[in-house]
């Protein structure tokens, strides 16, 4: 069965953005890697690269002649698109899921058996938030982003 998975991009940065270049380079690098690996997926065939938001038109037909409005359909835009063949819904959800502009914040984890937060991208940790709990509340957050002390960690996401 062929599924065609509309990425929408959330408030993920877009490149050539100025919130794109907020992005460190290193985590830019690791963006574009894992949407090359994506592409090269069996069963992956990429869409055809689309426009920035702002220069969308939306075109809808009422009573016949075209309404055209500037901007997208939606709010966040589709930022691509894709085609993946698979034998069920089970292997597009896990595509899907690595899909880096699918993660738009921070997910609840058990780190190294203690309350906190990940931040994953295409599957990959790369921000790990320990929260530190005193008086039965969040006394300190502790922030990991360095990709080796990262690997250390024994992550759990519910």
């Amino acid at each position: 069965m062929k599924y065609v998975m509309l990425i929408y991009q959330g408030t993920t940065p877009l490149p050539g953005t100025d919130a794109w270049k907020a992005v460190p380079e290193a985590e830019q690098k690791a963006i574009y890697t894992d949407y090359q690996a994506l592409n090269k997926a069996p069963g992956v065939t990429p869409g055809l690269p689309l426009g920035l938001p702002g220069a969308a038109k939306t075109v809808q037909v009422r009573g016949g002649k075209p309404q055209i409005k500037n901007g997208t359909y939606l709010a966040e835009g589709a930022g691509g698109y894709l085609v993946f063949e698979a034998d069920n819904m089970d292997a597009a959800v896990a595509l899907a899921a690595r899909i880096p502009a699918a993660a738009r914040g921070a997910l609840p984890a058990l780190i190294d058996g203690e309350p906190g937060a990940v931040w994953a991208v295409g599957g990959q940790v790369r921000a790990a938030f320990l929260f530190i709990i005193g008086a039965d509340k969040i006394s300190e957050i502790e922030l990991i982003m360095d990709p080796a002390h990262l690997s250390t960690l024994d992550v759990k996401i519910d």
